[in-house]
């Protein structure tokens, strides 16, 4: 059910807003510097509360990358989809 701005119709809203070039060019460049910070912040933040000592290991990044790109994509998709045409 929506009013006639289209308020309560959360589908129709993000979709009509994706296919918006600019809308979604803005909103991609934004989940990447998310993805960027979720990549720091994974890999820095036992080092910061002292659980664990730098180390040169690349499994350590390679599982913080993993959740960065994970969490990336899952944001990415719907309007990767809405400009794609495969989301209407």
């Amino acid at each position: 059910m929506s009013d006639s701005h289209g308020n309560g119709d959360v589908y129709g809203n993000i979709v009509a807003s994706f296919r918006i070039w600019w809308v979604a060019g803005f909103y991609i460049v934004a989940m990447l510097a998310l993805g960027l910070h979720l990549y720091h912040g994974a890999w820095s933040s036992v080092r910061t509360l002292g659980y664990a000592k730098s180390s040169q290991n690349p499994l350590h990044r390679r599982i913080a990358l993993g959740i960065a790109v994970v969490v990336w994509l899952g944001f990415t998709i719907i309007p990767f989809a809405v400009i794609t045409g495969t989301l209407r």
